[in-house]
């Protein structure tokens, strides 16, 4: 009996918060209990008028002032513990029924009833608790063919028994009606909700999407005009495509004066949001580099920029703390060209610099094999300038890895042998065409695959 007090105790003093669902299907639990209440005293009165027992109508009468305590409890918001008095007051109810009345009564049929009536008061979500209420008439139904062997019936006049057939037919069919609105109910409510996440998910979408096409527009602004470029090499193409709307890769275009040109291509940490944050932090510190450079108080070296770059990005995002959580930086390529005296430097971070010269011979400039920021980068981290004598016909192209890494239809990568490849093969065509059929072939390399990462390639010729 303790056990079983402590049980109810702990039942009792469960309450759902009024702002869900076990509202509506308080009023069910509710319906359910007057239902109740009306057969136990129609019952309750057959018994007293056929048997003319008081016992019988006493009985019926504890079971109708337990469906009111029900619908009190219910009124004081605690629903589980009605639900739960409401089934196991029914499995009881139940039991007294087919002990009194019989088996002939038709009584037994309402343990099928019992075994339904968990899935009208009770939310499918509740699993544990709908499990319980319908296993909980099996032991019920055991004991009532157990006791059948000891207590005798009542004999019931015909008329009485079609009366009960009766009240059984129908109590049974209000089940099926109440399960079968209940699920409906339910499922239209469900539906509800889905197109109400639906509707708000788009909304959030949207503004996601507006946020993300406005920064677009801010990272496009920072892009260098292409007409620059045209001062210093006649043929020439730049493609840049994000892997999502915004992204991580970026390149700058600085004409330092009349005869000097710094070309830079930046593949930033990460793409989406993330990589154009990054992209924001390089802008800043390229203006800080070329106002340097114009005051004479740094050199316009490639390998300079670069070691400025990792030095102030580190500083910027305090990587110098073993303690910070900043883990960012960029890979990239920084080019130096003088059309006057038609010098070259390049150097670049775990960056190539591809050169074709006018007889399509193909030299690779091996970039450091070194980041520029991260915490894995010495603060004072030095770089290689790489001194190129430019020669009239001879052909530079710089890529970040969105292409090399672009996986295709047999979850091979593009690749840089197969990017080599294509710039023997096309290299005496003008930039343009060059670039319309790099485009092309990454296309059809990748096929129905997504772009991995983000693409920037740069193709420049002397």
């Amino acid at each position: 009996m303790s056990l079983l007090y402590n049980i109810f105790f702990k039942i009792s003093r469960y309450k759902i918060d009024e702002k869900t669902e076990e509202d509506s299907f308080a009023i069910t639990t509710n319906i359910t209990a007057i239902i109740v209440i009306l057969l136990n005293i129609f019952y309750g009165l057959i018994g007293y008028f056929t048997f003319d027992s008081l016992v019988v109508l006493g009985i019926y009468m504890l079971y109708v002032i337990a469906y009111i305590f029900v619908i009190y409890l219910n009124s004081i918001k605690l629903y589980t513990t009605a639900k739960y008095i409401t089934v196991i007051m029914a499995y009881f109810n139940v039991l007294s029924g087919s002990l009194i009345y019989g088996a002939k009564s038709g009584a037994e049929w309402y343990f099928y009833l019992g075994a339904i009536l968990p899935f009208i008061i009770f939310s499918l979500k509740k699993t544990k608790d709908l499990l319980i209420s319908v296993f909980l008439v099996v032991p019920f139904y055991i004991l009532n063919q157990y006791l059948y062997n000891f207590i005798e019936p009542f004999e019931i006049e015909e008329n009485i028994l079609i009366m009960l057939y009766y009240s059984v037919f129908f109590s049974l069919l209000a089940s099926i009606v109440g399960v079968i609105y209940i699920m409906r109910k339910t499922f239209i409510k469900f539906k509800n909700q889905i197109e109400k996440s639906k509707k708000e998910l788009a909304k959030l979408n949207k503004n996601i999407q507006d946020n993300i096409n406005y920064a677009l527009l801010i990272q496009s602004a920072i892009l260098p005009h292409e007409d620059i470029i045209d001062k210093f090499f006649d043929d020439n193409f730049i493609f840049w495509r994000p892997k999502d709307t915004i992204g991580g890769d970026i390149y700058f275009i600085k004409e330092l004066n009349d005869d000097e040109i710094l070309v830079m291509v930046i593949d930033g940490a990460g793409h989406g949001v993330s990589g154009a944050f990054v992209t924001m932090l390089v802008k800043a510190i390229e203006n800080q580099i070329i106002e340097l450079i114009h005051s004479k108080n740094l050199k316009p070296n490639p390998a300079e920029i670069m070691r400025y770059f990792n030095k102030n990005l580190k500083i910027m995002l305090r990587q110098f703390d073993k303690n910070s959580k900043s883990n960012v930086g960029f890979d990239g390529g920084i080019l130096y060209y003088n059309k006057k005296t038609q010098d070259i430097i390049f150097s670049g971070a775990k960056t190539d610099l591809y050169l074709i010269d006018d007889n399509s011979n193909l030299e690779i400039i091996k970039g450091d094999r070194k980041s520029v920021g991260f915490k894995r980068a010495k603060l004072e981290q030095k770089y290689t300038a790489h001194a190129i004598r430019a020669k009239k016909g001879l052909k530079l192209y710089l890529s970040t890895d969105g292409i090399f890494d672009q996986e295709g239809a047999l979850d091979q990568f593009y690749g840089k042998k197969r990017f080599e490849k294509f710039l023997l093969k096309n290299n005496r065509l003008d930039m343009p065409t060059q670039k319309s059929l790099l485009v092309d072939s990454i296309n059809t390399y990748k096929a129905q695959n997504e772009q991995n990462d983000d693409i920037t390639a740069i193709g420049l010729k002397i």
